[in-house]
């Protein structure tokens, strides 16, 4: 009979080769299979040097049983009788392996083997059936040591050669190919822990028997991978999740016992959680960054399109995950399969449409109950997304939703943490607000349109203000065909993109030319108000309500329009008219939709209509119907190329490739009076384009200009000298308290000041608060000391001259040259 072992590798190359090259010389097994579950050191390296096995190199890690998995099918397509798991770290002689493979063949009642395992100088033979009420006690600190023992069998229970066990360690064991062909591999349902337990327990459902063979003994080095690759923390969040599916699919547990199991599970991770040091609890050794963008889901929609491109586009160089709270649906865009898609939960589902409903009909039963639900949905939504901030381990995080920004903020501080704002500021009242305080420990702020990243870098005080853009996918395709008399919308149907409007246009349309057509691609809440307003305006025969289409069916729609318009009241981007001029389509939008602006030149590529004017937006329309333009066509071909998958990929790789976390979450507030003091200051230009600048300075004049621009990131403080005494006493309180509220509203890391009378608050507001203090003596003077630069030499981390003269005035200050 023939017999294979399958060994499974990550990042420990060294025990794997030692293992190998040992059962390999006792020539007893009849394959060796060696699966390297995607390590990220040189393991594949030394393994490819073993002569005599078959390595099996794994794409990525997706766990314990996935990577087992590998070498089980290999065996069983080859007609292997009898399959032995064994990790890396076991050690066995020769007689006993025999003996156990001898076991394994012999005519007897069982189908699942496992050997007398030496751990740590104490025998493990297996043990009993975990039942839920063992796990829920098992997650409470000092009270699971009372139950340790209720799942091991007495002593006495071993005797003879075979002693039936209802679960066996995974570390090392044997199946018959009986296993496999009634049970099947391993559940991959698991990353890491339970995987025996829930193969045990399938393989008993099915009729099948497990053993310990008492007189076989094995050593087992235990978690030594483990250990060296995952901290405590995490490692306490894979054990519980797999300890939650072991119990949802293995048995038919109440929902109650299962929600005491997940509470008393949350529980003991947040135990966990307040004695491992924060700054590891996340950390991993990979070859590359580690990429995580936050969605609520990813449904049909513009964000949810900009989410899986953007993922598509950064995986040939990051570790890409997306995270969602919901899972409505399968994703409806393409991703590359190399990216990882998770989902906080998959039966949490949001209300807001039947609060809506109930409160248009006023029924009270309904908007109580409903309400009611929305609250669970809102707390379970947060703890979810609590949770997931704790124990995300991307190196660059990317929210694309207000709804994570606090809690990641909070809890991933060593990351560099991207707000993706795909929202325009009118889309609700107090929009900005929200979004000024959701994001204001963040480290970058990117805009998906010119017209946001103008609004918010004036508005914004925290993250720097990045722009770039969206890109639209290369899809194969015709032309658009200009001679169809067709016109398209495309969007979620809701009142915000004014899909009425378009209705009523499109009758003044028909008036000029009737055998015009309106295609609607999109759903939501206003479709049956829009289909009711068609009946009504009498156009319902010219218009047909597409519903959401993607891919082909999308495709065929677009090479049949002559005209694509966009009547929004608010617009953060308008992707879909990229989309369009991609077939060369000329592209109409009122001027309320901003984001049009960024991509519609008016004349060339398109029109912009101004003021909302219905009967100017219905004349264009016909006129770009009955007379197609090939130089309007041509051009929004090319103003769609600017935008493609790959000039958008190169911007964004870029920008990424120079982002710093250190630099970009260092935040230095310089500091000076106007004029002199101002214009050596301006010689840091390049150390305020490196870390996250704030200026600070004198409200005079001479800053007039300045004063236009960086609005969110300065402040300008009384002016006044020491020669007008009066003015300067009464105006420096003033400067004393407008200082501290811009301390308080930047937090500086570092205060970097020139002098003169204005920077002198803040240095010691800096100081007091055990911030670090630069300052830079005035290249003015030579042979005497600034009133500034008396008061600040105390206290400064950092005093700087740019006068060798000058180190006698100042015997602690250091001599670096002049800044001009």
């Amino acid at each position: 009979m023939k017999t294979g072992i399958v060994v499974l590798n990550f990042n420990d190359a060294k025990e794997t080769v030692s293992f190998v090259e040992k059962i390999k010389s006792y020539n007893i097994l009849d394959s060796i299979v060696v699966v390297d579950n995607a390590s990220t050191d040189d393991s594949l390296t030394e393994l490819r040097k073993i002569q005599g096995i078959h390595l099996i190199e794994m794409s990525s890690n997706t766990g314990y049983a996935a990577g087992n998995n590998a070498g089980l099918r290999y065996l069983y397509e080859n007609d292997f009788d009898n399959y032995i798991i064994s990790n890396p770290d076991i050690i066995v002689e020769k007689r006993q392996l025999e003996d156990f493979i001898a076991y394994m063949n012999s005519d007897n009642n069982y189908q699942m083997f496992g050997p007398t395992i030496e751990e740590h100088g104490k025998l493990n033979r297996g043990w009993k059936q975990k039942s839920i009420k063992y796990d829920i006690h098992d997650n409470y600190p000092i009270i699971n040591r009372l139950y340790k023992n209720l799942i091991k069998y007495p002593a006495s229970r071993y005797k003879g050669e075979i002693t039936s066990v209802e679960c066996l360690s995974g570390c090392f064991f044997g199946i018959k190919k009986e296993v496999i062909d009634r049970v099947g591999c391993f559940d991959e349902g698991t990353f890491l822990f339970y995987e025996e337990d829930i193969y045990c327990a399938k393989i008993r459902q099915a009729g099948l028997h497990i053993c310990v063979l008492n007189n076989v003994q094995v050593i087992h080095n235990h978690s030594i991978t483990i250990n060296k690759n995952v901290n405590h923390y995490r490692k306490l969040r894979y054990l519980k999740a797999s300890q939650l599916y072991y119990h949802q699919t293995c048995f038919n547990h109440s929902k109650h016992l299962l929600n005491r199991l997940k509470r008393s599970a949350e529980m003991a991770c947040q135990f966990a959680y307040l004695r491992t040091n924060k700054k590891i609890v996340n950390k991993h050794n990979r070859p590359r960054k580690k990429v995580t963008i936050l969605s609520l889901h990813l449904r049909v929609g513009g964000i949810e399109k900009a989410i899986c491109s953007l993922a598509n586009m950064l995986v040939d160089d990051y570790d890409v995950e997306i995270v969602n709270v919901y899972k409505l649906c399968e994703p409806s865009f393409y991703i590359d399969e190399r990216v990882q898609v998770t989902y906080l939960s998959t039966d949490l589902v949001p209300n807001k449409e039947e609060i809506k409903n109930a409160l248009k009909y006023k029924n009270i039963k309904k908007i109580f109950f409903e309400g009611i639900k929305s609250l669970k949905i809102l707390y379970k939504k947060r703890a979810l997304i609590k949770k997931c901030a704790k124990d995300n381990d991307g190196d660059i995080i990317i929210s694309t939703t207000l709804a994570f920004d606090q809690l990641f903020s909070k809890y991933q501080k060593n990351k560099l943490l991207i707000a993706w704002e795909h929202c325009h500021p009118d889309c609700q009242k107090n929009y900005p607000k929200k979004v000024y305080k959701a994001v204001k420990k963040f480290d970058l702020f990117i805009p998906v349109s010119k017209s946001i990243n103008e609004f918010y870098k004036e508005y914004l005080t925290g993250p720097q203000c990045v722009y770039l853009p969206l890109c639209i996918d290369k899809v194969d395709h015709e032309d658009a065909k200009f001679d169809t008399n067709q016109v398209t919308v495309m969007g979620r149907l809701s009142s915000e993109k004014a899909y009425d409007d378009m209705l009523r246009v499109f009758v003044k349309v028909l008036e000029q030319n009737p055998s015009a057509h309106l295609n609607i691609v999109g759903d939501g809440e206003e479709r049956h108000n829009l289909s009711v307003l068609a009946d009504r305006l009498g156009i319902a025969d010219s218009v047909t309500f597409y519903g959401n289409k993607v891919g082909k069916e999308k495709s065929q729609i677009l090479e049949n329009t002559s005209v694509f318009v966009t009547t929004s009241h608010y617009e953060s981007f308008g992707l879909v008219l990229l989309e369009a001029m991609d077939y060369g389509i000329p592209c109409l939008s009122f001027d309320s939709a901003k984001g049009s602006l960024d991509i519609i030149e008016d004349g060339k590529d398109g029109y912009i209509i101004k003021n909302r004017d219905l009967d100017q937006m219905a004349n264009k329309l016909v006129a770009l119907l009955n007379n197609p333009s090939k130089e309007l066509s041509k051009n929004a071909k090319d103003k769609a190329n600017s935008y493609s998958y790959e000039n958008v990929r190169k911007q964004w790789l870029d920008a990424f490739k120079n982002m710093n976390i250190h630099d970009l979450k260092t935040r230095v507030m310089f500091t000076s009076s106007a004029g002199g003091h101002y214009s050596e200051l301006c010689e840091l230009d390049e150390l305020m384009k490196r870390y996250n600048s704030f200026l600070l300075t004198e409200d005079h004049e001479m800053m007039k200009e300045i004063k236009k621009t960086n609005q969110s990131r300065s402040w300008y403080m009384p002016a006044g000298t020491k020669e007008h005494l009066f003015k300067f006493l009464c105006n420096f309180p003033i400067t004393i308290i407008r200082s501290f509220k811009a301390f308080l509203k930047v937090k500086p890391d570092v205060v970097i000041a020139t002098g003169a009378h204005t920077t002198v608050p803040i240095c010691y507001i800096a100081k007091l608060f055990g911030k670090k203090v630069i300052f830079i003596e005035t290249f003015a003077n030579i042979t005497t000391k600034t009133l500034s630069g008396k008061l600040v030499y105390p206290i400064a981390d950092l005093f700087l001259v740019q006068w060798e003269e000058m180190l006698k005035l100042y015997p602690n200050a250091k001599y670096r040259g002049g800044l001009k």
